[in-house]
């Protein structure tokens, strides 16, 4: 089997065939030996999708010499929603799972696996011990039953009983309130697993200036290329400084790394999340319940948001990530675009290979192929924004979009034909962005008279 950092499809249990190793499949896991539901330490090894091949090639032969019952992820989806969240934020980076008889057993674990794993990377583990890059631990005691099954609690205070207390471990470090020095934290305005985005005062210089925080977890978001959230937000970066002297996108403040997260601060720009601003104009309304100044100011901001992109496309990007939840509304009323994480640059042809994201409704078939990065993908999400501000509903709620379905909701002719030739699945026969922009102010000026 190839160690290709592109090979995404194959299982892992590839690799325990290679070893001749037997194996139970359990849910999403390949388990190895009989463990006993008893308190004890249990070791995490957390390691990104492109190193994992070579991981489990390295790490199979000492595991079995030492007799550690374990498990591992099965299969690299799996593997990609585990370390993104999907199962839980205390099952990120857990993609090994060791569990030793003794603390002895334990010693010798770590004094083994500690220099080995120098080499791995893969996203913090938490509420655990860190002992390396990708090497962690915790005490997990046995606390009741519960339908016939023993349930394992994390004992926290429990001290580690290979390292002296003069050793500093910490334990699951948390984000400090103020960043790189000169950036206190004042709100959370979005938290996921992978980085919050934090609204934040600058110090820098005593201006006590506003500015918005993009926090890229440790290792979080890796690819089969072997990159990180680190490498989209230093991408992203880039852009916006290629871009916010001609497009209202945020300036680019600072880039700090700290204690292995890292931080993209941009300025901040007042706005209202689209969504917010749509609800209030539909207020549970439909678009042919609608006056007709509420329509004529959402098609307004629909055709400023084009203009953008129109923008965008002439100095050499496609964003590849339009979408409401990207957007916000200034006072004016006038767009604002966010989050150029996706982006690709057609004069650089960078990145190679592109970032890819899943947002269902507004990425194109194209997308799902890894074609080279188009104009015309993010023509098919615009035909998605349209979609969702002349229905306040997302795009990817709609199993089909078809003439009849749009005509139901009281969406008129010229607009239906907008949506579906935008959203059309070959990319050649998608209009233009001028055309597009042509067809939305042609209907605003009928519907102005």
């Amino acid at each position: 089997m190839s160690d290709s950092i592109y090979t995404t499809t194959a299982s892992y249990r590839n690799i325990f065939a290679e070893h001749g190793l037997q194996y139970v499949k359990r849910d999403i896991w390949l388990e190895v030996g009989r463990r006993t539901v008893t308190s004890g330490w249990q070791v995490f090894i957390s390691v990104i999708k492109a190193q994992t091949v070579r991981l489990l090639r390295e790490l199979l032969p000492v595991l079995v010499n030492l007799k550690v019952p374990f498990r591992v992820v099965c299969e690299p989806m799996m593997h990609h929603y585990l370390n993104m969240g999907r199962y839980g934020r205390d099952y990120i980076g857990r993609v090994f799972t060791l569990y030793p008889a003794t603390e002895q057993q334990l010693a010798t674990l770590i004094t083994i696996l500690k220099p080995l794993l120098l080499q791995y990377k893969g996203p913090r583990v938490e509420r655990t011990h860190c002992l390396g890059p990708s090497l962690y631990t915790a005490f997990f005691k046995v606390v009741r039953r519960k339908n016939g099954h023993k349930l394992w609690q994390l004992d926290k205070g429990r001290k580690l009983p290979v390292f002296s207390a003069s050793e500093e471990i910490e334990f699951s470090p948390r984000t400090r309130w103020v960043i790189g020095g000169y950036y206190v934290r004042i709100k959370t305005l979005k938290n996921s697993p992978k980085g919050s985005i934090y609204k934040a005062i600058s110090l820098k210089g005593f201006r006590f200036e506003r500015c918005i925080i993009k926090q890229g977890r440790l290792n979080m978001v890796d690819d089969y290329a072997g990159r990180t959230i680190r490498d989209r937000l230093l991408w992203q970066k880039k852009v916006l400084t290629d871009l916010h002297k001609i497009l209202p996108v945020p300036m680019v403040l600072d880039f700090v790394d700290e204690n292995g997260d890292c931080y993209l601060v941009m300025e901040f720009m007042e706005g209202v999340p689209l969504d917010k601003w749509v609800e209030k104009i539909y207020q549970q309304s439909v678009w042919n319940g609608l006056s007709v100044s509420a329509k004529l100011r959402i098609l307004t901001y629909y055709m400023r948001a084009l203009f953008i992109i129109e923008k965008i496309h002439e100095n050499g990007y496609v964003h590849r990530d339009i979408k409401h939840g990207n957007f916000t509304v200034a006072a004016d009323e006038s767009p604002v675009l966010l989050d150029f994480e996706l982006a690709w640059s057609s004069k650089d042809r960078q990145p190679e290979p592109t970032f890819v994201a899943m947002d269902v409704g507004y990425k194109p078939p194209e997308q799902l192929n890894n074609a080279i990065p188009t104009i015309k993908e993010d023509i098919y999400a615009c035909g998605g924004l349209l979609l969702y501000l002349l229905t306040s509903v997302h795009p990817g709620l709609f199993s089909t979009v078809t003439v009849s379905i749009l005509k139901e909701k009281g969406i008129e002719k010229d607009l239906i034909n907008i949506i579906l030739n935008c959203r059309n699945e070959q990319s050649t026969l998608r209009p233009s962005i001028s055309e597009v922009i042509g067809c939305i102010k042609a209907f605003l000026q009928s519907h102005q008279k």
